[in-house]
């Protein structure tokens, strides 16, 4: 192969920096929350750290955490926290013949020259020897340390999920799952019909274990990925799991899964995948005009309110915290609850007040808010 070819094989595709955009989004953030905790050290790992950059300058994963732990400590010099920046990839660069991917991202970081609070560890190892000592490690976190992990695997074989809830066993990590599921999709399909398809393997054994060996629905991309969501939840047996959708083509997807037990944590993550994409949610499509009659059209807004409604009918009365909670576990801010809240109001369904019985002006759909909003059933 020409020396020319082997540079196109790492030009980052658009699907590919969107995954990377929400990632540094959510850096940026976890940063900024966790600037004035109480916590001492973080820890932020990032298991698959690429090329550091593609042939067109574009940055990894790998580059991009580095560069939002420079802009935290330029823009909060006063954050004293300690970071420690691990970074892994077994990989021999396709851009540069000679080197390993991590020296790539070695030298790249060296030029950024990182505040000294920031330590820098690197490592080249497959990913199947590493993940046993990362797991040990993050199970030995104090009180005072949290994690952040970010696992961007070619592929899916490694995406197995007895290792995700190892990784999160501990309770004081948050971590964010790339899955090719377009990829993912097909084969299940294949390995589900033929019981001679061996390379399906992998994924036979991912959908059997997650599954419990029942059968997903795959009769789309999309069922198939809120099935895998409602999946983690129960075998991970976390509260919170939410997916920013990539379609990299018409209704061909990959996705970026978050795992926290942390409610903050996760109320941030919904917001920065908000950010990237404001109308609907769901995260980055390729082709903007294959979204004009898209699967999502309206269907989650529509969902949400059918499913906050029938909470509210079940119950009969919530408090404006419990109502909170519902959102963030239905993977929805306190603004589309807000919506919704107003539209049943608006439509004579429901009543708002006061712990006192008086008109509420107000939802104060925050956590832990001092003011105790009541929302009833109008019978």
């Amino acid at each position: 192969m020409s020396k020319v070819a082997d540079k196109k094989v790492y030009r980052l595709k658009q699907h590919s920096l969107a995954k990377i955009s929400c990632y540094r989004n959510y850096v940026d953030i976890y940063l900024s929350v966790l600037a004035n905790s109480p916590f001492e050290k973080l820890y932020l790992l990032d298991l698959f750290a690429g090329e550091g950059k593609d042939i067109d300058g574009n940055l990894c994963s790998s580059i991009s955490g580095a560069e939002a732990l420079k802009r935290h400590f330029t823009h909060c010099p006063e954050d004293r926290k300690k970071i420690v920046f691990f970074l892994n990839d077994p990989g021999n660069s396709v851009i540069e013949k000679g080197l390993k991917k991590i020296d790539r991202v070695k030298k790249f970081i060296d030029e950024l020259q990182l505040p000294e609070n920031v330590t820098v560890k690197y490592s080249s190892e497959n990913f199947e020897d590493i993940i046993d000592g990362v797991v040990k490690r993050l199970s030995q976190l104090n009180s005072r340390e949290r994690a952040l992990c970010f696992i961007d695997p070619f592929g899916y074989k490694y995406s197995k999920p007895e290792k995700i809830r190892d990784l999160l066993a501990n309770g004081k990590t948050e971590l964010l799952l790339f899955m090719p599921i377009c990829f993912m999709h097909r084969f299940t399909a294949k390995a589900m019909k033929d019981e001679d398809y061996t390379e399906g393997r992998h994924i036979e054994e991912f959908v059997s274990i997650l599954f419990e060996k029942q059968i997903p629905d795959i009769h789309n991309q999309v069922a198939f990925i809120k099935g895998i969501q409602k999946q983690f939840k129960t075998y991970l047996g976390i509260p919170f799991v939410d997916i920013m959708y990539i379609e990299k083509e018409k209704s061909q997807f990959f996705a970026l899964f978050f795992f926290s037990n942390n409610k903050k944590g996760f109320q941030k993550m919904l917001e920065a995948k908000w950010a990237i994409d404001d109308q609907n949610g769901h995260g980055f499509t390729v082709n903007k005009a294959a979204i004009t009659n898209t699967l999502f059209d309206n269907i989650d807004h529509e969902d949400y309110t059918y499913q906050l409604y029938e909470e509210i009918r079940k119950k009969e009365v919530l408090s404006n915290q419990e109502i909170f909670d519902f959102g963030l576990n239905n993977n929805h801010l306190p603004k589309h609850t807000k919506k919704v809240l107003d539209e049943l109001k608006r439509d004579g369904k429901i009543i708002i007040s006061t712990s006192n019985g008086e008109a509420a002006l107000g939802y104060y759909l925050e956590d832990n808010h001092n003011k105790k909003i009541i929302v009833s059933l109008k019978k």
